[in-house]
């Protein structure tokens, strides 16, 4: 723990002297301007309030190390231990966090120092975060592959343009959420790798002459090593934002899915139905019933990118000793971890209660004229044209479908329909005398239903 001087300060008794700590201590006198503590100190340390447990644990495995290293004596380590580990069972919130003291660490200190004297009270929050993360993804992939595994044969049309295209399954569609979240969950392995080097007993950014212990104190927190350059320690701001870019990519990917969903529960496609428990209905309107949970994905996603956007603005900017804009990118990553956590709980709670109408997903399959590709693509195997030849004979035959009134999938629309079709435009091939189609020797003959 820093050692401090506490000061009298504005006429005050020594007894009402407290102890201050930071950059407001010794080199500058008078307090704190009020609006400096109400604007810029007391917001940011409710920011930082999560951080209290981190840094109780690395206070205790740096009081570790120095009685190890016998930098203090164990008479001292043991009273310093003993009062961390009293703070950290009261918690944040069973301490009064000072904004004239800035932040966390300074709160800390002059809570020790009040405890025990001045004589001996003189990143891990964002890498706990991440495996945390990794976690609910699991639990979403999970949620995703039951429901895929259920809906192998649940027969949907596929859309490109929002206009169906062909027909696929539901199993297939969740199938690609799964190939992307095996992707977000390699390059957020990646990501905690690269966190998982300790940054800490660096001084503030060159070191110190006292003979610290800094793989002991990464050993002790379970960090797998340190980062070596010390200057590079301070300022590892790109490590926060390598992790904010795969958060943007999960919430994005998150919000693709819900923007489908959003769709398909509308009465117009009716495909969906989410559970009440993750719906809400209308104040004025009685028969509403709501996706709300739908909603959670896409403000996650919107919020990542603009941190996103905003840490690499702020790193970018920042001088590399100067490591205050790290600290506040650090944080804003550490809050919108929260964020995406819970849009992963809450998409994999929809998924598992979902309502899929396999008949309506099913008939809007079969309409539309989904099967018009592989048409095509079984007159070229089987009728000798050409691909444009046979998109053509295929187009045209759709177009005068829909403009006489006649449904695909309808007796009208069979193979006779298409030999026809493509007799009227010929592409320089006759019909056989009796009437049957012959397409480059291919004399009267049908392709297998499909």
């Amino acid at each position: 723990m820093a050692r401090t001087t506490p000061r009298r300060r504005g006429g005050a008794s020594a007894g009402a002297a407290r102890p201050r700590l930071g950059a407001h201590d010794g080199r500058l006198a008078g307090r704190l301007a009020p609006e400096m503590v109400a604007s810029r100190f007391a917001p940011l340390l409710e920011r930082h309030r999560p951080a209290f447990g981190a840094v109780i644990q690395y206070n205790l495995a740096h009081v570790v190390m120095l009685a190890e290293r016998e930098i203090v004596a164990p008479t001292v380590a043991g009273k310093l231990l003993r009062a961390l580990r009293g703070l950290g069972a009261r918690g944040h919130t069973g301490l009064r966090l000072d904004p004239e003291l800035e932040d966390v660490y300074p709160n800390v200190e002059a809570a020790v120092i009040r405890e025990l004297g001045e004589d001996v009270g003189g990143w891990l929050l964002t890498r706990e975060a991440a495996l945390d993360l990794a976690h609910d993804l699991l639990a979403y992939g999970r949620a995703l592959l039951d429901l895929a595994d259920r809906h192998r044969e649940t027969w949907m049309p596929t859309y490109t343009f929002l206009q169906v295209a062909q027909p696929s399954t539901f199993g297939h569609y969740l199938l690609g959420y799964v190939e992307v979240l095996k992707h977000d969950s390699q390059r957020l392995e990646a990501a905690y790798q690269r966190l998982n080097q300790s940054p800490a007993e660096i001084g503030i950014c060159t070191g110190t002459g006292f003979p610290v212990d800094r793989y002991r104190v990464a050993e002790l927190l379970g960090f797998a090593g340190v980062l070596e350059n010390t200057l590079y320690a301070l300022n590892s701001g790109d490590l926060d934002i390598e992790l904010a870019a795969v958060l943007a990519l999960i919430a994005t990917h998150l919000s693709r899915l819900a923007d489908d969903f959003y769709v398909w529960c509308s009465r117009e496609f009716g495909f969906l139905e989410l559970a009440d428990e993750y719906c809400g209905t209308s104040f004025i309107m009685p028969q509403k019933k709501n996706p709300y949970v739908l909603d959670h994905p896409k403000w996650a996603a919107i919020s990542s990118l603009s941190d996103l956007n905003q840490a690499l603005n702020s790193y970018r900017t920042t001088p590399a000793q100067s490591p205050n804009d790290v600290f506040f990118i650090a944080t804003t990553v550490y809050e919108r971890i929260a964020d995406v956590r819970a849009a992963l709980r809450l998409l994999a709670g929809a998924l598992t209660t979902l309502q899929v109408k396999r008949e309506v997903m099913a008939a809007r399959a079969a309409a539309g004229f989904t099967q018009a590709s592989e048409l095509a693509d079984t007159l070229v195997r089987r009728g000798g044209l050409s691909f444009r030849s046979a998109h053509r004979c295929v187009g045209a035959l759709v177009r005068e479908a829909i403009e006489s009134g006649r449904r695909a999938g309808g007796s009208e629309c069979k193979w006779e329909a298409v030999r026809c079709a493509c007799r009227r435009r010929t592409f320089g091939r006759p019909s056989t005398s009796d009437g049957s189609w012959s397409v480059a020797g291919c004399s009267g003959g049908r392709p297998a239903n499909r």
